[in-house]
């Protein structure tokens, strides 16, 4: 979803660049992806800025704690939890190294790519 959503960007870019009002260009991608294509208000909001003189398609900034419950080493405790004990529950998990259960997920599934399988925590792709 992050790519297409600078493919989005990149396509509003370009048809303000040519002119293009909000609309038609929130026509066009409706025209080539359907459901997919982003909200009238975000085609608006993102022509705008391109009109203003935006030329990044980055997102901006935030201001905010970064996560810091997701990092390496944490990252390798969780790891080895799940190793030790393949059917351990998430917030078993979480209680042991005082993050959140949302923390926990976006660990075993983003960055250790596991899923459940029958109780027990496995890689996505199987290996020996």
């Amino acid at each position: 979803m992050e790519n297409l959503k600078f493919d989005f960007r990149a396509v509003i870019k370009f048809f303000c660049k040519e002119g293009r009002a909000a609309k038609k260009i929130h026509d066009r991608l409706r025209a080539v992806y359907g459901d997919s294509a982003p909200s009238y208000s975000t085609v608006t909001r993102w022509s705008n800025k391109f009109r203003r003189g935006r030329e990044s398609l980055e997102d901006d900034l935030r201001s905010g704690r970064p996560s810091d419950a997701v990092n390496p080493s944490v990252i390798a405790a969780v790891e080895k939890l799940i190793k030790d004990d393949r059917r351990i529950k998430v917030l078993e998990i979480a209680r042991t190294m005082h993050i959140s259960c949302g923390s926990v997920e976006t660990i075993i599934h983003d960055h250790l790519k596991m899923s459940k399988v029958s109780a027990r925590w496995v890689p996505r792709k199987l290996t020996s």
